[in-house]
């Protein structure tokens, strides 16, 4: 069931007793109006040695600058208290020595 809600975008919900079913259906809810439309991610290298090498986004689309200092994710719809995660590898340049800094 899991894996049915990611790869479909939706989400699960386990309901382990009785007494919480209120709650369950209270969340439900929540999530039936649509509070974002179309909301994009744009993540951004400051730092001119710091790369994205790759964002897992699962069933969302995203892309990688060719200079790979920025990337974005086509979240889509959010609806109300909904959360996306998203993974991003990044390359990041091994520090310099104190030495090397004078």
């Amino acid at each position: 069931m899991h894996t049915i809600a990611e790869e479909t975008g939706g989400t699960l919900s386990f309901i382990e007793n009785q007494a919480v079913v209120q709650d369950a259906f209270s969340c439900i809810g929540g999530l039936l109006s649509v509070t974002v439309q179309e909301a994009p991610l744009a993540i951004t290298c400051p730092h001119h040695g710091v790369r994205v090498r790759s964002v897992n986004s699962g069933r969302y689309d995203s892309v990688i600058d060719g200079d790979g200092r920025a990337a974005s994710v086509d979240v889509g719809e959010l609806y109300a208290d909904e959360e996306r995660r998203f993974l991003v590898f990044v390359d990041v340049p091994a520090a310099g020595t104190v030495e090397d800094a004078t």
